[in-house]
Order: structure tokens, then sequence, then C-alpha cells
């Protein structure tokens, strides 16, 4: 038999819980109800770079960033005053290297259990998360800016089937319909492709290189009118589904005066031969005179 003392159910299941909040990588913190830090577990060196003995008996205010101050003491106020649920908050703090960090987490008020006496808080920190989430929103807004205001005919529309998603008012002004009659639609029902021969074309370059660049074609208004345009297309990801991107322009003009100005080069060109030929014909004569002249004994006209 061991001389060792045998430890009881109820020591047992402390030092299992205590192991538990000491290596959890989640901070937990258990303030009074002023919000002074009664407690905080190790991982705090990891997310905050203090040790948990500099922060017992401070006032978990003095680590929040000014701008979140007020409403983490608005906050707080109400979490103590919940006697029942969970509270999710988040607020930016300060990191005692003097960055900003951003901690996520969830509350609970148990100020009335005598065996804590304190609002028990989970947190985590969600700064990389939060800043990508940034970065996406600003992205995002950057985006549809571009889309609504650019003057180029933008469409967005399913993979499968084609159905217009979005689309800017450049597209429908191109189009002549109203953006609202375009939305839910795809091109076939609309009849957007003169030639369906060329979305064919544009659908198997698509598929072949994942992208299309400056593909023109013969498409159709509401009118009925048809127009030459030149379009783009890729495959982008939005709410992790594949949605094509079509980026188009009306080049009707743009084509006619190509064709004019080809059509002015050979006129030029006819006009440069004849003009050619002309000086050809006019030396020919000058030296058939000179000829002439030398036979009859007198001196050439024009100079060789």
């Amino acid at each position: 038999m061991s001389d060792r003392p045998e430890k009881g159910p109820l020591k047992l299941s402390e030092e299992y819980f205590r192991a538990l909040i000491e290596n959890s990588l989640e901070l937990i913190i258990v303030v009074d109800i002023k919000g002074t830090i009664a407690y905080v577990s190790p991982s705090i060196e990891r997310l905050g770079g203090y040790k948990p003995d500099e922060l017992i008996g401070k006032s978990t205010f003095d680590f929040i960033m000014p701008a979140d101050l007020p409403r983490a003491i608005y906050d707080f106020g109400r979490a103590v005053l919940a006697k029942e649920g969970v509270i999710l908050n988040s607020f930016r703090v300060r990191h005692k290297d003097g960055s900003e960090r951003i901690l996520e987490g969830v509350g609970k008020n148990l100020l009335g259990e005598p065996a804590v006496r304190g609002f028990v808080m989970n947190v985590r920190d969600v700064t990389d998360r939060k800043r990508a989430e940034e970065a996406l929103k600003i992205a995002e807004e950057r985006f549809f800016k571009i889309f609504i205001s650019s003057p180029n005919a933008i469409f967005i529309s399913t993979l499968k089937d084609g159905r217009i998603i979005d689309l800017n008012e450049s597209a429908a002004k191109t189009f002549g319909w109203q953006r609202k009659e375009m939305v839910g639609r795809s091109a076939d029902e609309l009849n957007l492709w003169a030639n369906s021969g060329d979305r064919k074309t544009m659908l198997s370059i698509l598929q072949e290189k994942g992208t299309v660049r400056d593909l023109e074609a013969d498409f159709r208004r509401k009118s009925g009118e048809i127009f030459k345009g030149s379009i783009s297309v890729d495959l982008i990801e939005i709410n992790g589904e594949k949605v094509i991107l079509t980026t188009g322009n009306n080049i009707t003009g743009r084509k006619r005066a190509e064709e004019e100005l080809k059509k002015k080069f050979e006129e030029v060109g006819k006009l440069n031969n004849f003009l050619v030929d002309r000086e050809t014909r006019v030396l020919e004569v000058k030296e058939e005179v000179n000829r002439l002249l030398k036979e009859l004994g007198r001196e050439p006209k024009y100079k060789a």
C-alpha cells in the first residue's frame, strides 16, 4: 500500500478544471462588480503580453482603447444587471507592447454565485480575422463603386444557366432595357446575342482558358437594333459560388470609324497610284519630245 494520501473526488475535480483553465488557448477573466480583475488565466501572456500578476487588482477599463471605452462601460453596466444569459461583445484593447488588438468573447454574470462572485469572460484574439473582414469589406465597397459608376457595361450572371444576378446602369442603357427587367433572366431569354454561335464561341473559350478577352460580336438591343460589341469575361467567386463577370462596350461607332478610315486609305492609295502613273507618263512624253527634236537637229527641250 502507498503511504501517499488518496485524493478525493472534489480535489480531483478542482485540479482537473484548473488544468483546463490554465492551459486553455482562450483567455479567461473574472472581474468584480466594478470591473476590477480578480483572476486572469495564463494565456493572457500570449494574447496581451502581460503576466497574470501584472493585471490582478487593476481595472479592465484601463486596457480598453479610448474610442471603445464609453461603450465598454455602458455594456458592462448592462451585463452586471443581467442575471441570466450569455453576453457576446468585442473591444479593441492595448497590448503590453503598445499595439492594438481586438478581443472578442462571451461573458456571464456569476456575481451571485458564492464560489465565484464575479463576472466571468471567455475571450479570444480576433485581430487577424477582423482585419481580414475589414479588408474584404473595403474591397467589396471599392468593387461596388466601380461596378455602379463604370461607363462600361458590367454583368454578373450564373455559371449554370447564365441568369443575370446583377448589372450596372451602363449595361441596362447599352441594351435599352430597364435594370429590373433584366435581373433574373438569361441572355437567351432577353435575346441579347444576335448570333447564338458567338455565345457558343465565348463559352468554349471560357471553358478552355477560364477567361475571354476582347471578343467582338453582334448584340441586340430591346428595340431589335443590332450593334457591335466587345466583351471580356472572367470567372469569379461570390459567396463561395463561381459566377460569370462580363464587361463590355458598344464599339459600333469605333468599327464604323475604322471602316471609314480603311476606305479613305484605299482612296489615298488609288490616288497615289494615279499620280505615280501620271508622272511616269509625263516623263515618257518628255523623252519622246526630246527624241523627235534630236531627229530634227534641234536642241532637246526637257532636261533628263
